[in-house]
């Protein structure tokens, strides 16, 4: 999958129970980089300029494809982000 998910839950522990919540899923959209709830032309200009500047907000991944950032912005956040940006997240 193209999309960073996992599933939480919440655990409450006081001295007489504890109690856990349903689950709730996290999903994360890497390529909406304007946070505007979609990805279109201006999420990947701006991630251009970002990357173009070496700017922190372009530090997408480490080379091993998980999106795990590495202090350095190179071809692998490039190629990162393009594949999450082709397939709509």
């Amino acid at each position: 999958s193209q999309l960073d998910e996992a599933n939480y839950d919440c655990v409450v522990t006081s001295p007489c129970a504890t109690v856990t919540s349903t689950v709730a899923t996290l999903l994360v959209c890497n390529s909406d980089v304007n946070c505007d709830d979609g990805v279109d032309v201006n999420d990947l200009l701006e991630f251009l300029a970002a990357f173009e500047a070496g700017s922190p907000l372009a530090d997408r991944d480490n080379g091993t494809g998980t999106g795990v950032s590495d202090g350095g912005v190179d071809v692998n956040d490039l190629l990162y982000f393009l594949a999450r940006f082709e397939a709509g997240c």
